[in-house]
């Protein structure tokens, strides 16, 4: 665990030495699993949350996805993907990337895929994220190159 608090104070700490964005994504997480045999598990999930970033905009954010992972819930395959709203109605979408166990505290990347009219010059750009859970919620906080 200690690993990953380092980690996640790296990512934070890293953002006051760049110009870079940062966003702060909290919310809720629903996962239904379905067990195939006893070596592989299919996993589907939700989030619902709100975001905030450093040039002052926020919204809502929504993500959807699933991943297959073995009897060690080590992730083996993943597919998640995110749309973003913000105060003014325009919106992005963010594919997810992760290695790791299921629930656990983690980093990966995310890439914007497309977007309305105020981040279209965002698309392809890439983030670097920490996540961590407390139950069913979660906290993530990504850097952006953008």
């Amino acid at each position: 665990m200690m690993k990953y608090f380092i980690i996640f104070f790296f990512l934070i700490s890293f953002n006051s030495f760049a110009d870079k964005r940062k966003i702060d994504f909290r919310g809720f997480i629903s996962i239904k699993s379905l067990n195939i045999g006893k070596n592989i598990n299919f996993n589907n999930f939700e989030i619902k949350g709100v975001w905030d970033d450093s040039e002052g905009n926020y919204g809502n954010g929504n993500c959807s996805g699933s991943w297959l992972s073995d009897k060690n819930s080590t992730r083996k395959k993943d597919m998640i993907f995110c749309e973003f709203e913000d105060q003014n109605e325009q919106k992005f979408w963010k594919k997810v990337e992760r290695k790791g166990s299921e629930q656990k505290a983690g980093i990966g990347k995310t890439i914007l895929i497309e977007a309305t009219e105020n981040y279209k010059k965002n698309i392809g750009k890439e983030c670097i994220y920490a996540i961590n859970y407390t139950k069913d919620a979660f906290i993530m906080i990504l850097n952006c190159n953008y």
